[in-house]
């Protein structure tokens, strides 16, 4: 079946994973892999983004808010002195900083500064924005407005828990 056919069909939702059409969900794959190879961010030269342990920090921070070393340890599930020198990696890159907790001075918070920020923000871009304009250009936008509306379903529509197994 094509997928101008497929577009056609006015097949109810399926009610069960046997009703689903298995060759829908290969050529979905297919192409979502396709789009991503086309369109992923891809480091510039001489770029560097976060490895995996400090964009994990960032996003952690960033998800429970300002945290003291012991807090964050115990988060992170690692000694507190493995947690000092991590934050104090990212310190000196200048994507951390450290504050008196203003309830209590004696404590000391780990947040993320501003260009700590950026950086998350940047790490969390899926799409390079520029391979996107340039390779959707011949796309309708109304076309183009269609597929981020369906693709949005997706999410939307799921019932299982982002960390169950299958």
């Amino acid at each position: 079946m094509s997928p101008r056919q497929r577009n056609r069909r006015t097949t109810p939702v399926a009610d069960s994973p046997a009703d689903f059409p298995a060759d829908l969900t290969t050529e979905f794959e297919a192409a979502f892999h396709a789009v991503f190879l086309a369109l992923h961010r891809r480091e510039r030269a001489g770029e560097r983004g976060p490895g995996a342990e400090a964009w994990a920090v960032l996003e952690h921070l960033a998800a429970t808010g300002p945290l003291t070393i012991t807090e964050a340890a115990r988060h992170f599930r690692r000694s507190q002195s493995a947690t000092s020198e991590i934050v104090a990696r990212l310190r000196r890159r200048g994507l951390l900083r450290t504050f008196a907790d203003e309830r209590d001075r004696r404590r000391s918070l780990v947040w993320l500064t501003e260009r700590g920020l950026a950086q998350l923000d940047k790490s969390r871009r899926v799409l390079d924005r520029v391979f996107f304009m340039h390779d959707t250009a011949a796309i309708e936008i109304y076309n183009l407005s269609l597929l981020v509306g369906i693709l949005s379903c997706v999410p939307a529509a799921a019932t299982t828990p982002p960390d169950a197994a299958p």
